[in-house]
């Protein structure tokens, strides 16, 4: 029996993982908008790559027509794409978010630099 399904998951499974710590790790600080969105993106991603194997074990051997199976496996990784878009949006926002603070730190920093500065001069 050719298994597909358990092999995908094999490959695909540390990527969904990382995906999880990442989100876990967000989450712990602030849950905005894109924290929102990764947390969707992984679970379709998720449940996209959990469904192959069961859809192989359960329906596989129901199914009278090949083209059936074909749309099963289609609907499954188009489902997991749809979530790995999904996170990938949310991480860019989230990518865009940290580096407008980090910006601002850095102006911040410039600005105290100077105060600092004009009080050293001060007699």
């Amino acid at each position: 029996m050719n298994m597909p399904g358990f092999f995908s998951v094999l490959l695909f499974a540390p990527v969904v993982v990382a995906q999880w710590i990442g989100v876990v790790a967000i989450g712990r600080g602030r849950r905005g908008g894109p924290w929102w969105c990764m947390l969707m993106g992984v679970i379709l991603a998720t449940l996209g790559m959990v469904a192959l194997p069961i859809i192989q074990l359960g329906i596989m051997p129901r199914l009278s027509s090949p083209s059936q199976l074909a749309y099963f496996f289609l609907g499954t990784g188009l489902f997991s794409s749809f979530g790995s878009l999904l996170f990938m949006v949310g991480f860019a926002m989230h990518a865009l978010g940290f580096r407008r603070v980090c910006d601002r730190i850095s102006e911040l920093e410039m600005v105290i630099e100077a105060q600092n500065e004009q009080l050293g001069r001060q007699p």
